[in-house]
């Protein structure tokens, strides 16, 4: 999946110890034990020695060999070498599974198209069967399989798509819970989870369960995204770089006065809610359309203090032009299509679809991108949220979850048991040596020309099929995005770091570990599809001019998502997130 009460509990917490309920075993409190007893024994280390001789009170007349109780063993937490193949005969299972748009004309059979997964079914002596969907329908496709019932043995990139939660998706019978399964036949991803009480609270449910097999970033702060602009038309302008909203306003004008275009797209396009753009919401300390925790208390962007101001700016940048007028028919890559030809000034951008601007610029064209921070108020304040997570390890939650229908769930977590071993790493991440990687003279794995000067595919598409998984969760493993993320040249992994690099404390991020309840879940799905509805179209109206936005118009919008149940809504994030606290400091 932020803050500085985050930061804080993480200071504080250890390896949580399960709740009573599915995955719950007699064993499952043993990490929050073992992260209890290192801090007593650390401790002790650092503590000076005191002379028995000098105590006061009754522990100076404790006899020695009962005040020398040996401390409970600790359990030790190793990554396991895997033997392979991990069967004798082959097994066969069926998986369905998302293939990202830019693949699509490429791929057309992901399991012998795409080089890790025949890898593993090579390695392991299996067979998948999968069935893939494309990125723009995973939804549609999915509820569409709920509804008939017909599932897959593994579901991957899918269940987080089931609006009642992942709880419910195991109460309802879609998918099983693999606690159990994975601290038997996949201990190798129980270490990361043993051994990091982030991903630990993130990953395992208030119910005690584990639903999916994840893909784990090896390092937190790599899911980021930020603001690119023009570095050249910037000098070109005699401009210095934007920091605050009026002087990034100015460059974009500027920019459409000097060199045509448009203005920006900004917001949630699927959507059509312009507004709710939290690249855009950083300096008015909310995230737009969602939700932060402001001193302990959780806030709904729309009952925010902030958020009118907020959208005021937003409708006065539509009435100038700086922000495209014909914004709700910009499609998926159109921003990204327009930066690249030069018809754009300013591009929001993960770390990842850098390399797609890229692949959309006509080679006779150059230009300079450049990364700027998150606009402010006023230059000098301090941000206190961003979307730039510099705390999570999870890059994709549901890489893999096990159906119901499936008849071997043991066999498929020993695969994840293997991807999540040494071996199983450099194979998701780099391939096969001699093929798609080669050891340099260090003994680094390094990629071969199949990816970085392939004649046929870009750099990010050979990547995709050869080497890393990195567009999608089809695979669960340790992604090590210094590997797999695409080729970047300095240029690119200066905007990577800078993005990563965020001024924003984070103490009004809400954290990826806060979930609902299945209850929690059912309540707030019948509230809230009125709400976010009502909400969509009035905020359309306010940014667009269709509705003059006034504090009194604005105030009678806010009552009646109020009527609708947004502080109720507000309630069950509140209950989550204390529910949360609880969980980590265990």
């Amino acid at each position: 999946m932020k803050k500085k009460l985050l930061a804080m509990v993480l200071a504080l917490a250890m390896p949580l110890s399960m709740f009573a309920g599915c995955g719950a075993t007699a064993s499952s409190a043993a990490p929050a034990d073992t992260a209890a007893s290192q801090e007593a024994s650390a401790s002790a280390e650092e503590a000076p020695a005191e002379d028995p001789a000098d105590a006061d009170g009754p522990e100076a007349d404790i006899p020695e060999e009962a005040s020398s109780l040996d401390a409970p063993e600790e359990p030790e937490y190793t990554l396991e070498e895997v033997q392979l193949p991990l069967f004798e005969e082959t097994r066969t299972y069926t998986m369905w599974t998302m293939l990202p748009f830019f693949m699509a004309t490429l791929v057309s059979d992901m399991a012998q198209d795409i080089n890790n997964l025949k890898l593993l079914q090579e390695y392991c002596n299996v067979k998948l069967e999968i069935t893939s969907v494309g990125d723009m329908v995973v939804d549609e496709q999915f509820n569409l399989m709920v509804a008939n019932g017909d599932y897959p043995d593994i579901i991957s990139d899918g269940v987080s798509h089931y609006t009642k939660g992942y709880d419910a998706a195991i109460t309802d019978e879609i998918i099983i819970d693999l606690y159990d399964l994975a601290e038997e036949y996949a201990p190798n991803y129980m270490y990361y989870l043993n051994t990091d009480p982030t991903l630990r609270s993130e990953l395992i449910t208030d119910n005690g369960c584990l639903p999916t097999a994840a893909t784990i970033y090896k390092e937190a702060g790599c899911e980021n995204g930020g603001i690119l602009i023009r570095g050249d038309w910037l000098r070109e302008l005699n401009l210095e770089e934007p920091k605050t909203y009026d002087e990034l306003h100015d460059y974009i004008q500027a920019c459409i006065a000097a060199y045509g275009g448009q203005g920006i797209c900004m917001g949630n396009m699927m959507g059509n809610v312009m507004a709710d753009d939290p690249l855009y919401s950083y300096g008015y300390d909310l995230n737009a359309g969602e939700y932060n925790v402001i001193d302990g208390e959780v806030v709904y962007s729309y009952l925010n203090d902030n958020y009118y101001d907020y959208l005021k700016m937003i409708a006065d940048w539509y009435a100038d032009g700086t922000i495209y007028s014909d914004f709700f028919n910009a499609g998926m890559g159109y921003t990204d299509k327009q930066f690249a030809s030069g018809q754009c000034c300013l591009d929001s951008a993960t770390a990842a679809n850098i390399a797609t601007i890229e692949s959309y610029r006509d080679p006779d064209y150059t230009y300079e991108l450049m990364p700027i921070s998150a606009p402010k108020k006023n230059a000098d304040d301090q941000l206190h949220f961003s979307w730039t997570d510099r705390f999570s390890r999870v890059k994709q939650r549901d890489s893999w979850a096990i159906s119901t229908a499936c008849e071997d769930p043991e066999g498929i977590m020993m695969l994840v048991n293997y991807l999540f071993s040494e071996e199983g790493q450099l194979m998701y991440n780099y391939g096969d040596e001699g093929h798609s990687f080669e050891y340099d003279e260090n003994g680094n794995p390094q990629y071969t020309e199949l990816i970085t000067n392939n004649p046929d595919i870009s750099y990010k598409d050979a990547c995709y099929i050869y080497a890393s998984a990195v567009a999608s969760g089809h695979l669960p493993s340790l992604m090590d995005v210094k590997a797999g993320y695409y080729y970047f040249s300095d240029e690119e992994w200066a905007i990577f770091d800078a993005f990563r690099t965020c001024d924003a404390d984070g103490s009004y991020n809400m954290p990826n570990g806060v979930a609902l309840n299945e209850e929690e879940n059912e309540e707030y799905a019948s509230i809230s599809s009125d709400v976010t509805t009502y909400a969509a179209t009035e905020i359309m109206k306010f940014a667009t001019g269709q509705q003059a936005l006034t504090e009194d118009a604005f105030a009678s919008f806010r009552q009646t998502i109020i009527d609708l149940g947004a502080e109720r809504m507000e309630e069950l994030y509140q209950a989550a997130y204390e529910r949360y606290l609880n969980k980590i400091a265990e």
